[in-house]
């Protein structure tokens, strides 16, 4: 009886996800939020979403297309938009949903006004 159960145990600590997407997931689908204008809101409150987000690819193999921390709704922080191939569309960080330091764009480097000093610059 008890190999059976070291048997799963051992899948389960080998078992590594495609991508690492599983452990990579942090936060909230996006796509279970409601945008209000420029603002994520929580679709049974209605209130303004703060936290960690993303959101996938559809298709069976779930790969991570946005990660993003979000504030009173709108993007904050260090925001990572992928395609499917893995690299960057976008990479930078936003300041209360404005972008600010540097981006990359499409594989081109912008330059934005500087972030405030307690947001880290993602470039």
């Amino acid at each position: 009886m008890r190999f059976p159960a070291v048997l799963a145990l051992v899948a389960v600590m080998f078992w590594q996800p495609t991508d690492g997407v599983a452990q990579e997931l942090q936060g909230r689908n996006l796509d279970e939020l409601i945008q209000s204008g420029e603002v994520f809101v929580e679709s049974s409150s209605l209130r303004p979403y703060s936290g960690p987000v993303y959101r996938l690819f559809e298709g069976a193999e779930a790969k991570i297309q946005l990660r993003a921390i979000l504030k009173d709704g709108l993007p904050h922080g260090p925001y990572e938009w992928l395609y499917e191939d893995g690299q960057y569309r976008q990479k930078g960080t936003f300041n209360m949903g404005e972008k600010c330091g540097d981006w990359l764009e499409d594989g081109l480097l912008a330059a934005y006004p500087p972030c405030r000093s307690n947001l880290e610059d993602r470039n």
